[in-house]
């Protein structure tokens, strides 16, 4: 699979940097994340309870 397409709806990215600290190492995890959703289904579960089934 292509790094850059991916399945789903949902992207998912990030990085990682170690510093050695002399007696310790500093770890630095960025992660970023992309979640694509359809509204109407979304809009669907909000306004269920307030009007009824639909």
């Amino acid at each position: 699979m292509d790094a850059g397409r991916g399945e789903g709806n949902a992207r998912v990215s990030g990085s990682w940097h170690m510093t050695d600290r002399r007696t310790s190492t500093l770890i630095v995890l960025a992660v970023q994340g992309e979640l694509t959703i359809a509204l109407p289904a979304l809009m669907k579960l909000v306004v269920a309870p307030v009007v009824g089934p639909i």
